[in-house]
Order: C-alpha cells, then structure tokens, then sequence
C-alpha cells in the first residue's frame, strides 16, 4: 500500500512539473499552473490521502517559487512604503471581526 502512494505521489509531481513546462512555454507564470493544477484537483478529486499531500506539496512549491520572484532588497523597500496600510489592515480586520462577535453575543471569558 506505502509503494503505491508513493508511485502516485511521483506520477503527480512529474504531471505538475510536465504541465508547469507546458504554461511556461505559453508565457504564463508557473505558479498560474500550480495553483489551477490545486483547484482542479481539490474540485474533482477530493477525500483522497493521495491529493492531500499533493496539495500540500503545491503550496510549498508555490511559496517557494514566489520566495524566487521576489530578491530580500526589493521586499524590504517595499516594505518601507507599505507598512502603515498593512498594519491599518490588520487593526480594522481584527477590530471588525472582534466587533461582529460581541454584537452576535460572542463571550470572550
């Protein structure tokens, strides 16, 4: 039962990595690929140990993948200009949902 999850596990990692071939010679970004390969199969195929792992693969290659796109000079100094609407973001997301909660009668104790 191990030998075959572990044939179809490589089977999807070769189909992934086949199909991200394919979207980059079409001038589309790999992680297009990765993330409508994900979608696909969380749609049609799901319950399935087998998918699970995959998906998780996905998601790790695909913050891999942005981690390449993105040099550490360029995040920080855009992080210089956005700081202050990421953590007004983060402030109002919070006070909202925490807002919501008490009108719905959420005991927080």
């Amino acid at each position: 039962m191990e030998l075959n999850m572990i044939v179809l596990l490589g089977l999807a990692l070769a189909v992934i990595s086949v199909l991200s071939l394919i979207i980059e010679r079409l001038f589309f970004p790999s992680i297009l690929a990765f993330i409508a390969i994900g979608v696909a199969v969380g749609f049609f195929w799901g319950g399935n140990e087998v998918f699970k792992i995959a998906g998780e693969i996905g998601i790790i290659l695909l913050f891999f993948f942005l981690s390449l796109k993105f040099p550490l000079g360029e995040l920080m100094k855009r992080l210089k200009l956005v700081w202050k609407a990421g953590v007004l973001d983060i402030v109002l997301a919070f006070g909202v949902t925490i807002g919501i909660a008490l009108l719905f009668g959420l005991d927080f104790s």
